[in-house]
């Protein structure tokens, strides 16, 4: 019998995405399909069900009748992770009568006794799966060239990561099979694998599979379908795109991939931007410099931490010590500070910087940035942070001063800068200011660099003293432009309003 293949992609190529559902009973699958939008596909975890033995053709056919997207099955045994604990015939006969019944697509694993026959005999496609439990496995091309000669609809290869670098031999295999010709889904499980979920799209990965609406994600580093979709614009992907990053921990709160992904599709860029988040930085930058990536965003607490990893450092970044944004070079990583020059832009629009007497909030790669470009330009540096000895080293650095916030507060200042996480979304722990409520005059000029929310606390409270305010979003999405320039290179123009116009809908969708 001839084996049919699924569908690269909705419209004939790029990668499909399939939601993972996984519930007791029929009812609960019904309710997470009435709420799985954003899907290419559906897979449906039979062996999540209390009783999957009972599924006859009227289940398999009410679901896919209720489904928004076409409907796939499989019932993943616990010999390679899965919950299915009866005999092998059962699962055998089980899964051919979601076949029967017109899924989509079955899954099977490779290790299946009956999977080559099951393949051969099957009237919809087949993918044939196999699950290792511990990172990096030895037998990763014997398996995989095992699986292109057994001819499935997609190969899919899972590994577990304990770090994102541990994605690198999965990746070359699944890139090795799709050049042969071999659809593949090939990527790990886990919040640090996730990366290689999308960038195994870039190479041209048939599938990736997206967490369930309602509940838990069925594997671990699941992306949300809508991330994919409205964040990410997976549907553009193609294979050959290239790629640029974010790297820091965590990172959940960052507009970059919204904003970047956005400009590139407007500028009909051939380039995609993912999030990597992790708590080290050399295992993102292994994993980078393995897929070739073009560019990454660096962001707290790397921006120190990736000076040592340039070849070449711009001068500004150099004097510094902080880089915020990578790009790939001949020799490695050249390294840039694009958060400096941000910051002079924005604050020269409503202030002469020269000789301004300018107070910073912090000392980390955001304060650093602040200090050494405002320090240029002649304003008079002061810096507060919690801690004394950063700041003083700083405040050496830049010709400035370090002062205690109750000795900061009897002074006065014309511009004020938030270079600390203070007002953050999300962030409980902390006051919602830098510093007391009534310390501002009225006639100083605040820079907020938190920009979601985009009217902190501190912007809030400025502007009902009469302060001139300006919100760390302009100064985002300023240094994402000269971001692009770097990246893209040429003679393109700094794409600041579709990133602004980009940045403020991702703000509106929450």
């Amino acid at each position: 019998m001839t084996r049919r293949s699924l569908q690269l992609g909705p419209a004939g190529s790029g990668c499909q995405i399939c939601i993972s559902m996984a519930a007791p009973d029929e009812a609960g699958l019904m309710r997470g399909l009435a709420a799985a939008t954003g899907a290419d596909l559906i897979e449906v975890r039979l062996d999540a069900l209390t009783e999957p033995l009972s599924c006859g053709g009227h289940f398999f056919r009410a679901l896919q009748s209720r489904a928004p997207a076409p409907v796939g099955f499989t019932c993943r045994p616990v010999w390679e992770g899965g919950r299915f604990k009866g005999a092998e015939g059962e699962r055998r006969a089980l899964l051919e009568r979601a076949a029967r019944s017109g899924a989509a697509f079955v899954d099977i694993e490779q290790d299946a006794d009956w999977a080559e026959a099951f393949i051969a005999d099957s009237s919809v496609p087949v993918i044939l799966s196999h699950h290792w439990q511990a990172p990096r496995p030895v037998d990763l091309e014997e398996r995989a060239e095992r699986m292109r000669a057994a001819g499935p609809a997609i190969a899919k290869l899972v590994t577990p990561a304990m770090t994102p670098a541990d994605a690198i031999p999965l990746l070359a295999a699944g890139a090795e099979l799709m050049a042969r010709g071999q659809p593949t889904a090939a990527f790990c499980l886990g919040a640090a694998g996730s990366a290689s979920r999308v960038l195994a799209v870039s190479q041209g990965a048939a599938l990736i599979y997206a967490a369930q609406p309602i509940g838990e994600s069925v594997a671990a580093g699941q992306w949300r379908a809508e991330v994919l979709r409205d964040e990410l614009l997976l549907p553009r992907w193609r294979p050959g795109f290239s790629c640029c990053a974010l790297a820091g921990d965590p990172i959940d709160h960052s507009l970059s991939p919204a904003i970047f992904n956005a400009t590139f599709a407007v500028l009909e860029q051939p380039i995609g931007y993912l999030p990597i988040a992790f708590t080290e930085l050399d295992p993102v930058l292994d994993l980078a410099e393995a897929q070739g990536l073009r560019g990454i965003s660096v962001t707290m607490p790397f921006k120190e931490a990736a000076v040592r990893r340039c070849a070449e450092l711009d001068p500004m970044a150099a004097a510094m010590g902080a880089v915020n944004t990578l790009v790939r070079s001949g020799q490695g990583w050249r390294g840039y500070n694009t958060d400096a020059g941000a910051i002079v832009s924005a604050l020269s629009d409503v202030v002469e910087i020269s000789r301004s007497r300018v107070a910073i909030f912090g000392a980390g790669g955001a304060a650093r940035a602040a200090a050494f470009a405002l320090s240029a330009q002649g304003a008079a540096i002061t810096l507060c942070n919690r801690t004394r000895p950063r700041v003083d080293d700083l405040a050496r650095q830049v010709g400035g001063r370090a002062a205690s916030l109750e000795a900061l507060t009897t002074d006065h200042y014309d511009i004020i800068i938030n270079a600390t996480p203070i007002g953050m979304a999300g962030r409980t722990e902390d006051p919602p200011m830098p510093f007391p409520a009534g310390w501002l005059r009225g006639d100083e000029v605040v820079l907020d660099l938190v920009y979601r929310p985009r009217q902190t606390a501190l912007l809030r409270h400025a502007a009902d003293r009469g302060c001139t305010v300006v919100e760390g979003l302009e100064m985002f999405v300023r240094q994402a432009a000269q971001q692009y320039r770097l990246w893209v290179g040429g003679d393109s123009a700094a794409p600041l309003d579709i990133m602004r116009r980009a940045a403020e809908k991702a703000l509106q969708r929450g």
